[in-house]
């Protein structure tokens, strides 16, 4: 308890799809968690949001949060090691070929790795919110409109056009 702090939201409190994206879709099979639940999924992965009167008290409130950490193991961070766990991925679809083409002129048969973080500093999202008579407005800095506008209905359990 803080003064200024209007809340604390964690997973539990969410009351429909505890996910920031509207799984299945052609870019993801499963639901992938908004909030920690229990187990963390990725590094820094949010457990909550401290909703508080102005920013200041809202940061201050954040970092009186202790987390504790068990079974906590060796990070991950390089993609040929993280291929080896099948828990850390998942195969959209696999098209085996079933026969030579008439003008195939090469065969080419290995693997690609692809290190770069190049559009990481292209897509630096944000997204504001504000309630509203009929819902909520969003003002989203984001590539994929419909999704965030999916997500977040079925995270809120609210019809998409409110």
């Amino acid at each position: 308890s803080e003064p200024g702090v209007i809340a604390f939201y964690s997973a539990s409190d969410i009351p429909g799809v505890n996910s920031y994206i509207a799984a299945p879709n052609i870019f993801a099979l499963q639901n992938e968690e908004l909030f920690c639940s229990g187990e963390v999924k990725y590094y820094d992965q949010p457990i909550g949001v401290i909703v508080a009167e102005c920013e200041s008290i809202a940061h201050k409130a954040a970092s009186l949060v202790k987390v504790e950490y068990t079974n906590v193991r060796k990070p991950v961070i390089d993609i040929k090691e993280a291929k080896k766990d099948p828990d850390k991925y998942a195969v959209f679809a696999t098209l085996p070929a079933v026969q030579t083409g008439p003008n195939t002129t090469k065969v080419i048969i290995g693997e690609d790795t692809v290190y770069s973080q190049y559009p990481f500093t292209m897509e630096t999202f944000a997204c504001v919110s504000y309630p509203t008579e009929e819902g909520i407005r969003m003002v989203a800095t984001t590539q994929w409109l419909d999704m965030v506008q999916q997500a977040t209905s079925r995270a809120l359990k609210m019809e998409e056009n409110r």
